[in-house]
């Protein structure tokens, strides 16, 4: 019995430190929670420290000693210790310290960045029910951060977090739902998410919630809506939110104010938000509200990559610029180096631009490969290319982006190849001696690709002539050279947009203007003359001939003189004929009307009806003249008056197409 108790004695002094330490360890916790609490982490140091030193709540003490080290509370920022003793807490138990060294290797804060470890951390948080890492690996998933990016994954954590109310995983899911990524587009859904963000003050969501009023997403356009969710996420004079208002302004047609968008646009503070300045580089570059002015336009957006080399927009867009020649001389490759570092950034219209100056050869060597490699790159980001969808702006998107057309080239079922078809099409943009005209390039490569599957016409018997290739010489050459293949029986279609001009000097005669003529000797090319174009046509060995021009010859083009210093006025050019049994021609617009783009489509505005009409299924030249003519009268008329355009269809207008 005496043994007994001996041994019962012993075991309860050695018992004894334990318990006291723990005891020591709860108290001293305790007062460290009392102090935080009040935010107070600079005394809560002393007190996590001697609870730190073993005990019940050893772990927790740790982590909170982890945490002040990660970001400074009470103490100087210092990486390494919090990784000490995060790492101690995280051993000892701790579903927060691993969480936090989660954080430490996802961002590389004093370590190399290491997703798979970050991961890990994550996973084992998560299994124990950690909402925050549920959160954050979701993000992993959603941005293929360390692994293949998917969207299934992301969703699944994202939901899980967002019922254990978690705002951040609502948020993402909101922009999923709006972006249909990994799951069925659903306005109505990403309203309910944004919305729920939104009530606890989130301002992003409050941009989103604004964007979806003003465009009509999920819900009925309601500006007034917008206007109020604009204003209350701008109040603390947040850049993001300003900047999506003045795009709003910028381009919403029925509360279309440049003047509101310069000054929202300008009030956006550049040292915290580049979104403003972006925007206004697009205003100088087009015109809008301000006077045109490429050389301001290039300067804003070299400020902007200046600032942050890693935001790839504006890369993008003066990788046009470069390419086309606007304000500077041409540079492909500074515009390919430029184009290459905004799509490694997931810029989805750098990717799409590479695709297809590679696909057409703009100014390099066509390459099937390589314009395959950025088209499949820039659908795996996953974004809808053919909605405008993005905060961000560019001054131009590829011809995939503009809208349904290139869709509608996609389902069109090819018709029978006939080789008794041609087509010759001249698209005439970038000007050596006088403005570009905007759209024209890729409106004509659009045109082809449309031809060539509604008609039935061969890549052999398609001549092409845009870019460099739109000038005098190869123009007169290539013409000659494909008309020489023509025989009777045979069809010539021909399609220009470009510059038209009527020369004074020869009372008002019109004549089509290539890339390297200054207009002011254009006469001096007899080729060019509009009836002598019409005539090469016509004295071919073709048994019909169908023209479309897209162009004016009253001397201005979207309301720009073509004549550098002259004013744009409405001349009237003098008329021309031609064989009016063997051809039919159809025009943008009467004598003295302008040719116009068509901005929200990123089209010459009468190509992009004529190609729409055609690619539905259309066959009789008078019902597409009919339909077009009608489409393109109205959408004129809402640009002004100065703007109206009314197509024309002259010469053998029974044709078969």
């Amino acid at each position: 019995m005496k043994q007994k108790i001996k041994i019962l004695l012993l075991f309860t002094l050695l018992q004894l430190p334990v318990q006291l330490l723990a005891d020591y360890s709860y108290d001293m916790a305790v007062k460290a929670d009392n102090y935080i609490k009040n935010n107070n982490y600079k005394d809560a140091k002393y007190y996590l420290e001697e609870a730190a030193k073993g005990g019940s709540n050893e772990a927790w003490s740790k982590y909170l000693l982890g945490y002040m080290y990660v970001n400074g509370s009470g103490v100087t920022k210092n990486y390494t210790k919090a990784k000490q003793y995060l790492e101690e807490a995280a051993n000892g138990g701790s579903i927060e310290g691993k969480f936090q060294l989660g954080t430490i290797y996802l961002n590389g804060l004093g370590v190399t960045k290491d997703y798979t470890k970050a991961k890990q951390y994550f996973e084992e948080a998560s299994d124990s029910g950690h909402i925050g890492s549920k959160y954050q690996l979701g993000n992993i998933y959603l941005n293929g951060s360390g692994v293949t990016k998917d969207y299934s994954k992301a969703i699944k954590l994202f939901k899980e977090a967002s019922n254990a109310g978690n705002y951040g995983s609502k948020y993402n899911l909101a922009l999923m739902y709006r972006d249909g990524q990994g799951v069925t587009k659903n306005y109505s859904k990403a309203i309910q998410l944004f919305e729920e963000c939104s009530n606890i003050g989130d301002t992003n969501s409050k941009v989103f919630l604004a964007n979806m009023y003003y465009r009509g997403q999920g819900v009925t356009k309601n500006y007034s809506k917008a206007i109020q969710l604009f204003e209350e996420a701008s109040k603390d004079g947040y850049g993001f939110a300003k900047s999506s208002f003045g795009w709003m302004y910028y381009t919403e047609k029925p509360i279309k104010d440049y003047k509101k968008a310069r000054e929202l646009f300008e009030d956006v503070d550049s040292s915290i938000s580049l979104d403003g300045k972006s925007n206004l580089a697009l205003m100088y570059f087009r015109g809008q509200g301000v006077e045109k002015n490429y050389s301001k336009a290039i300067q804003l957006l070299e400020e902007i990559i200046e600032a942050n080399n890693d935001f790839p927009d504006p890369k993008n867009n003066l990788a046009w610029i470069y390419l086309n020649g606007y304000g500077v001389e041409k540079n492909t490759e500074k515009a390919l180096k430029l184009f290459k570092e905004a799509a490694e950034k997931d810029n989805v219209a750098a990717n799409l631009n590479l695709a297809w100056i590679y696909k057409n050869g703009i100014n390099v060597k066509a390459n099937k490969q390589t314009a395959t490699y950025w088209q499949e790159r820039a659908n795996s980001l996953g974004k809808d290319a053919s909605q405008e969808n993005y905060q961000l702006t560019y001054l131009f998107d590829a011809p995939t982006i503009s809208d349904n057309i290139a869709v509608l080239v996609k389902k069109f079922q090819q018709k029978k190849v006939s080789y008794k078809r041609y087509l010759i099409v001249i698209g005439a943009e970038n000007y050596e001696y006088t403005d570009n005209i905007v759209y024209s390039q890729n409106t004509a490569q659009m045109f082809t690709d449309v031809a060539q599957k509604t008609l039935g016409i061969s890549e052999s018997n398609t001549l092409e002539l845009t870019s460099k290739n739109a000038s005098m010489g190869r123009i007169q050459m290539k013409m000659k050279k494909l008309l020489r293949r023509v025989k009777h029986g045979d069809t010539v279609y021909f399609y220009y947009s470009g510059h038209g001009i009527p020369v004074v000097s020869q009372k008002n005669e019109p004549y089509i203007l290539p890339i390297d003529v200054e207009p002011e000797f254009i006469s001096e090319a007899p080729f060019f003359k509009l009836q002598n174009i019409y005539k090469t046509l016509a004295d071919s060995k073709a048994s019909k001939v169908v023209a479309f021009i897209d162009s004016c010859f009253s001397g201005a083009t979207d309301g720009v003189s073509v004549i550098k210093g002259v004013a744009a006025t409405r001349i009237k050019p003098k008329s021309v004929t031609f064989d009016t049994k063997k051809m039919v021609i159809l025009t943008a617009g009467k004598d003295n009307q302008y040719s116009n783009m068509y901005e929200e489509k990123k089209y010459r505005l009468f190509s992009y009806f004529l190609m729409e009409s055609m690619l539905k299924g259309r066959t009789s030249l008078q019902d597409i003249y009919s339909d077009v003519y009608i489409k393109v009268k109205d959408e004129s008329y809402k640009m002004g008056d100065m703007k109206l355009q009314e197509p024309t269809m002259s010469g053998n207008k029974a044709m078969e197409f």
